[in-house]
């Protein structure tokens, strides 16, 4: 999964992201259209030519994201939100709108031959906007005194719209998405040291052992015994010296099965001692053994967390790429702009 996100966030040109998206429609001159006079002003008479701009609508209900949507996290920042509900809804009065649009556009990027213009209360006159009825597709109406001026008009709409609204979305969120990325690239370099460690541990178990969990409870059982045992030999050769220590109080037969009980004993506290060296053997075995088996234990437990972390950050990676893609400029009906000349009417 790491694999495809990443590719599919490779395919992102961060550079475009950082420049105004590359226009490519057509302007199509239509037929002269019979206009009614929206208002009582003389100005509107100067205005010889409408310019037709119809911006498609989002496809939110195709948004397939495959984790939570940031869009909706109380850390999203609220100027993004802004943008979010621009890009939705656009905004009443228009004049407002673009200045907006303006205050989140490069300066280098904005129309500034018609910045003022898109910013003044003239704006609201010349540019009427609209969302066509049973979508969200926008439509803009813009008058201006000649063809050129209409186009210019609309064209410096489409700018202030792609650069100071789809291009901040897009380039906060491919930056979320990298973010997302480092930390699941980091969480895959964790796999793959804590799944060396693993293996270096198994190896050091792989080959099969005797003392088994069940041995080795019963053999830590018997070492008490032993333990016991070899106290008692090593208490009676002790007894036994202390009396051949005094030997003028004591018969010499008396005094000789003395010695041969303390041979007797030394003898049998030798094998007992080499009986509990290697039960100590085998139980040092054991817990070393289980010692291994419980780090690999709890680095299965690491690795499985790191996983789902991993897996989390790249799902969070790719749900960015989405919206990335999802926020590219909107696309114009017809992917043109129709001009007319207007023939007022009463």
């Amino acid at each position: 999964m790491f694999e495809q996100v990443e590719a599919r966030i490779k395919k992102i040109d961060e550079a475009e992201l950082s420049r105004p998206a590359k226009r490519d429609y057509e302007v199509e001159t239509g037929p002269t259209q019979k206009t009614k006079l929206f208002r009582a002003d003389p100005k509107l008479f100067e205005r010889k030519f409408m310019a037709k701009l119809i911006v498609m609508p989002l496809h939110e209900h195709e948004l397939n994201l495959r984790g939570i949507d940031p869009r909706t996290r109380a850390e999203f920042p609220i100027e993004m939100r802004q943008l979010v509900q621009i890009y939705r809804h656009g905004h009443k009065p228009l004049n407002e709108f673009f200045e907006m649009l303006t205050s989140r556009c490069p300066e280098g990027h904005r129309p500034d031959k018609l910045t003022a213009f898109l910013n003044s209360p003239e704006c609201n006159q010349d540019v009427l906007f609209t969302s066509q009825s049973g979508s969200d597709a926008w439509q803009f109406f813009v008058y201006a005194t000649t063809a050129e001026e209409a186009e210019a008009r609309t064209a410096a709409i489409l700018r202030l719209f792609d650069c100071g609204a789809a291009r901040p979305l897009q380039r906060y969120f491919l930056a979320e998405a990298q973010k997302h990325l480092t930390q699941a690239r980091q969480g895959c370099d964790e796999f793959a040291k804590l799944s060396d460690e693993i293996t270096a541990e198994e190896e050091k178990i792989a080959k099969p052992s005797e003392v088994s969990p069940d041995i080795l409870s019963q053999l830590k059982a018997q070492r008490v015994m032993v333990a016991v045992e070899l106290a008692g030999l090593n208490a009676r050769v002790k007894a036994c010296d202390s009396m051949l220590n005094e030997p003028k109080r004591l018969e010499v037969s008396t005094l000789q099965s003395i010695s041969d009980m303390k041979v007797k004993a030394e003898i049998e506290r030798i094998g007992t001692k080499e009986k509990l060296d290697q039960i100590n053997a085998f139980i040092a075995e054991g817990d070393r053994r289980d010692a291994i088996q419980q780090n690999v234990d709890r680095l299965n437990t690491r690795r499985t967390n790191v996983v789902r972390q991993a897996s989390n950050a790249a799902i969070e990676a790719d749900t960015c790429a989405a919206l990335v893609e999802y926020y590219a400029p909107r696309e114009l009906e017809g992917n043109k702009i129709v001009v007319n000349p207007i023939e007022w009417t009463e």
